[in-house]
């Protein structure tokens, strides 16, 4: 692995809006890392108004290197990484996002996994910062292996990542056009090229969910419409046996037992939902107009 000129090993980079606290804790775990060589730190800002700047001058003198960088260019997760990638000293990119938790040794297990491979994900842990209500029902993404997304090809979050350069300028980056998704495009776009995506389960984060009903609807509107982008560009084969479930009365049936028995977080899960396939219809129609004008 080779180290960029003042002997930094790899570049954390993470995108950042109006970050709050939650920065704080992420940084907080990178400053504690057990990871001995050194690494930077990179934090893109893509136009916070709150005190996400005041919060990584607090960390700056526990960190060896934390660069802050103003990503305003475009308003987006996927352009503020990108910024932060493109001015990252090293040419080993991990990739993390402001609301959740690195591991105490996620830094070494990745930097270990990527003298070997050229693209790793690693794994996510739902248990620590959330409560039971807020887990969603069903399979928890990325947390024993990198999901095959809509039946077509594997994907893996952009909150638990890690790459060498090369892979990020031979597919030409993130496409900051996508709010949401765009690490399922990214990662499609690799394994188009030829590349292979390694699981490393010892890696890990703890991922932070939503907590309250709005915030798990807006996040689920997001999803939809980039899931309806992802069809649009890609075709994937639809899943098989895959219908509503509002017109399967086993999954109809499930859902009645949950909400009788936990009713706090079935309407967690159904917030998501409604606000996804509602998302979905959204951008579905958006896209007809277009198509039709």
């Amino acid at each position: 692995m080779s180290f960029a000129g003042d002997g930094i090993r790899l570049s954390v980079v993470i995108p950042a809006f109006n970050a709050g606290s939650a920065l704080a804790e992420q940084l907080e775990s990178l400053a504690t890392q057990t990871f001995p060589e050194p690494f930077e730190v990179v934090i893109a800002d893509n136009g916070s108004t709150d005190n996400t700047r005041q919060i990584c001058e607090q960390f700056r003198p526990r960190l060896h290197t934390l660069v802050v960088l103003d990503a305003t260019g475009e308003r987006g997760p996927a352009f503020a990484r990108n910024t932060g990638i493109a001015a990252a000293k090293s040419d080993v990119i991990l990739t993390l996002d402001q609301d959740d938790l690195a591991a105490p040794d996620y830094v070494e297990r990745m930097a270990k996994a990527l003298e070997d491979h050229n693209w790793v994900a690693g794994r996510l842990d739902y248990l620590r910062l959330n409560p039971t209500w807020a887990l969603p029902f069903g399979e928890l993404l990325q947390s024993e292996s990198i999901q095959t997304y809509m039946a077509h090809l594997p994907a893996a979050a952009t909150c638990v990542m890690g790459f060498h350069r090369s892979l990020w300028e031979k597919v030409g980056g993130f496409d900051n056009r996508m709010r949401l998704g765009d690490d399922i495009d990214f990662c499609w776009r690799a394994i188009a090229a030829g590349e292979e995506i390694h699981f490393e389960p010892a890696a890990v984060v703890h991922y932070r969910l939503r907590h309250t009903i709005r915030a798990r609807y807006r996040q689920g509107l997001g999803y939809g419409e980039s899931r309806a982008e992802i069809v649009a560009r890609y075709h994937p084969p639809r899943p098989p046996g895959a219908v509503s479930n509002v017109r399967q009365p086993s999954a109809l049936t499930r859902l009645i037992k949950n909400a009788l028995r936990e009713p706090r977080r079935t309407a967690m899960s159904t917030a998501g939902l409604i606000g996804g396939k509602l998302g979905e219809r959204r951008a579905n129609q958006a896209r007809a107009a277009v198509e039709r004008s």
